[in-house]
């Protein structure tokens, strides 16, 4: 029996949802879980900071990323639907253009790497090991979501199935994972060993990383501690587009509405999507709360 399983995208993985029990994918994944398979997000498992766009080194865009008549009829490749898509158009309304005035052509961030190093399109829309990748091979960052100040949750979820029969079990690995962070912040020495697992991970999932580049993701990974991410899931703040008034949100449901109100716009989800993540408690801070009183229980 398998414990641990990757898929190429959030979108597959949830689509595979009979086949897990706890998950995690950034907010192409979350969103889809929720609005079309009725998953509930239980945590944030990391904000990404390194969501970049990066030009071919020799294009007019790399030499003045400013200049607008560089960027017009431009090509880019990256996944649509996900924070990438965004932050380019972000970074476009900041230089007075929209995505209309480029060319997007939707690729996962692997096939996009493969692709501009081969010469297609202008740019292109990645993260994590990849970014640094494209970096490596002389793409020049041109934004990211940490220059941005675009939040990028990635969710962590549980299934139907498994919150209503192995509910303690979830709670328990809940509460695993976000200790296991704290205790790789501990040290150096626990620190350089989860550097290696995450080498070896990619290694695992065949994406292209080396020593170098795990030790540049480790460094900006925005893993919340598990005292963080209760405090997210719980805390309780305004609607940020004030269009919602039928109770406060927590910071969590704040940060995902923003991206999701960008997908509004784009057609990709509706205002109906919306109340019903916010409505049916689709971020439910239900397991943070439960796994907060496991952990002081068991301090007694």
């Amino acid at each position: 029996m398998k414990l641990y399983e990757t898929y190429t995208n959030g979108t597959a993985m949830i689509e595979a949802n009979s086949d897990w029990d706890v998950a995690g994918t950034g907010i192409g994944g979350a969103l889809a879980a929720m609005t079309g398979y009725d998953i509930k997000t239980i945590g944030i498992s990391d904000n990404e900071v390194n969501v970049g766009i990066f030009a071919q080194k020799d294009s007019k865009i790399a030499k003045n990323p400013d200049d607008p008549e560089s960027w017009k009829g431009s090509t880019w490749l990256y996944p649509s639907g996900t924070t990438a898509q965004p932050l380019l158009v972000a970074y476009l309304d900041s230089i007075g253009l929209t995505l209309d005035d480029v060319k997007s052509v939707n690729m996962d961030i692997s096939s996009a790497l493969t692709a501009a190093i081969g010469g297609e399109g202008d740019g292109l829309g990645v993260w994590n090991a990849i970014a640094y990748e494209a970096e490596d091979q002389g793409f020049v960052r041109i934004a990211d979501t940490g220059s941005m100040d675009i939040p990028a949750p990635c969710a962590t979820y549980a299934t139907n199935e498994a919150l209503k029969n192995k509910r303690e079990l979830v709670t328990t690995a809940y509460a695993v994972f976000y200790k296991t962070w704290e205790w790789c912040k501990e040290n150096e020495e626990n620190y350089q060993l989860a550097t290696e697992y995450y080498l070896e991970n990619c290694e695992d999932e065949g994406v292209a990383c080396n020593e170098e580049i795990a030790e540049r993701i480790m460094e900006v990974a925005q893993v919340p501690t598990f005292d963080e991410n209760v405090k997210m899931m719980t805390d309780e703040v305004d609607d940020y587009a004030g269009k919602y008034t039928s109770r406060k949100l927590s910071t969590a449901e704040n940060d995902f509405l923003y991206l999701l109100d960008f997908f509004i716009e784009e057609q990709k989800y509706t205002e109906e999507d919306r109340n019903k993540i916010l409505d049916n408690k689709m971020i439910d801070p239900e397991i943070a709360l439960e796994a907060q009183k496991l952990l002081e229980e068991a301090k007694k």
